[in-house]
Parts: C-alpha cells; sequence; structure tokens
C-alpha cells in the first residue's frame, strides 16, 4: 500500500527505473520475435531469436548487438567480406 492508502504493485520509483533501462530497439526485437516466430533463428553470439523482415539475411541482434548471417548463422564483421557473388547473397526472399 502506498501512503495515501491506494494499492500499488510496484513502486512508481522502480516502474521508472525499469523504463529508463528498456530500449526501443528491443522492444520491437521482443515483438517481432513473438510475432513472427517462423522467420526467427537464434543469435550465434546470445541465443536470442531474431527475426528476418524484410528480405535483408544482415541481422542485428537485439539483445547483444551482434551482426550474424540469418542463412549460414555466422557472425559478420563486415558486410562486403561476407556477402558477395561468392558467398551468402545479403538480399533474398523468405
Amino acid at each position: 500500500m502506498s501512503m495515501d492508502g491506494a494499492c500499488e504493485l510496484f513502486p512508481q520509483q522502480e516502474v521508472r527505473n525499469w523504463e529508463e533501462q528498456m530500449n526501443p530497439r528491443q522492444v520491437m526485437g521482443q515483438i517481432q520475435a513473438e510475432l513472427f516466430a517462423d522467420r526467427g533463428h537464434s543469435c550465434p553470439q546470445c541465443g536470442q531469436i531474431n527475426v528476418k523482415v524484410g528480405n535483408n539475411n544482415h541481422i542485428f541482434c537485439w539483445a547483444c548487438q551482434s551482426h550474424y548471417c540469418y542463412l549460414c548463422r555466422k557472425m559478420v564483421r563486415r558486410s562486403s567480406e561476407h556477402y558477395g557473388p561468392k558467398a551468402c547473397k545479403q538480399h533474398t526472399l523468405g
């Protein structure tokens, strides 16, 4: 109970602290992972589910901020070195 007698599930300061720590990119990543689970893959770095949005195979993990390839699941250090004529295609349907 708060000082005025109203029921309070979480102290307001705790709610504000939590909201300040939430990153909008994380929120969107979590929502996409739930809505489009059929297009999700685990990040090779942290294991968090990420979703391919559109036709870009270059995935940026919302949880650990690493980059990896949706097709081969390898970490991507430089796009120009990973994607190319004899390597993975950066853009594919599905």
